[in-house]
């Protein structure tokens, strides 16, 4: 019978083929991002409930934060998601992943010491963004410069002045921020 020759060895062989690892490793992936987006978005929208009230919600702002956060959050996850995907696929093309990971180890420090401003900003501009420091239009006196936010994002906000001066400051210089227009 064709059934006495198959073995467990053989069914194995056929299921782990490298075509068949690779797309189970892309298949878990997807299905990894989308769940971490979905978790970003539940713990987020759960975070600001508890912070702040329907009664403070001015223009929907509030539904803006959630956004900002689940972007920046799920981009987050996203990318450690598809770099375990990536190093789970190496192996399947003949690439040895130990001297990757110490390669990696070694430039993540590297790239750490050298981006440290860099990782300030984001920092910081989570922080500006949970604690509502300042919203898109409102006038703000930020690193001693004064005007409208014209954009913003976890790296830098862009401020336009009276003068019509686009003035773009990083977020991890922002030591001191006035929010003008809520004293209003």
């Amino acid at each position: 019978m064709i059934l006495e020759n198959i073995t467990a060895t053989k069914i194995l062989e056929v299921l782990l083929t490298p075509s068949l690892r690779i797309v189970l490793v892309v298949v878990i992936a997807i299905v990894a991002n989308k769940f971490a987006f979905i978790m970003v978005k539940k713990i987020t929208e759960q975070f600001l409930k508890k912070r702040v009230t329907d009664d403070l919600d001015i223009n929907g702002t509030n539904e803006k934060r959630i956004e900002t956060l689940k972007k920046a959050f799920g981009s987050i996850f996203s990318t450690l998601i598809w770099i375990l995907a990536v190093l789970t696929l190496l192996p399947v093309f003949g690439i040895n992943i130990a001297p990757v990971l110490a390669g990696l180890g070694v430039g993540g420090l590297a790239l750490g010491l050298a981006a440290q401003t860099m990782i300030k900003d984001y920092i910081s501009g989570i922080f500006i963004l949970l604690e509502d420091q300042y919203r898109v239009g409102e006038k703000v006196e930020l690193a001693g410069k004064k005007g409208i936010v014209e954009d913003f994002n976890l790296r830098r906000t862009v401020l336009r002045t009276q003068e019509n001066a686009v003035i773009y400051i990083p977020n991890s210089s922002i030591v001191i921020s006035s929010n003008l227009k809520q004293q209003e």
